[in-house]
């Protein structure tokens, strides 16, 4: 998992560990934080921007994770002229601009509030 990756590479996971509430998936994590029932969570941007329960309060650093690779496209789809077939084309514009403007809002309010 990026998170404990993240925290090792920070020097902080020996010192936090037996602190931490796991929970199962990410809606999860998101509605012990939006209920107060914790007071910190971490999961990735992206989720964390579309709930407005929540507040982004940090983020870690990119050097202390590998690339997190989200998967757009099935792999069944052909990777040839993919750019001629108009609901691939679609779907990844789709998915590129949702990444803009979750980067844009990022810059403009970077506290999530």
């Amino acid at each position: 998992m990026e998170q404990r990756l993240s925290l090792v590479t920070l020097g902080v996971w020996d010192e936090i560990q037996d602190r931490l509430v796991r929970a199962d998936n990410v809606r999860s994590a998101m509605m012990f934080v939006a209920r107060g029932e914790v007071p910190l969570g971490i999961v990735y941007t992206t989720d964390a921007l579309a709930d407005k329960g929540v507040r982004i309060v940090a983020t870690f650093p990119s050097k202390s994770h590998t690339l997190i690779a989200y998967p757009v496209i099935s792999e069944k789809v052909r990777s040839e002229s993919w750019w001629s077939n108009g609901e691939t084309l679609r779907l990844l514009v789709g998915e590129y601009l949702k990444f803009l403007f979750a980067h844009v809002r990022m810059r403009i309010d970077p506290d999530g509030a």
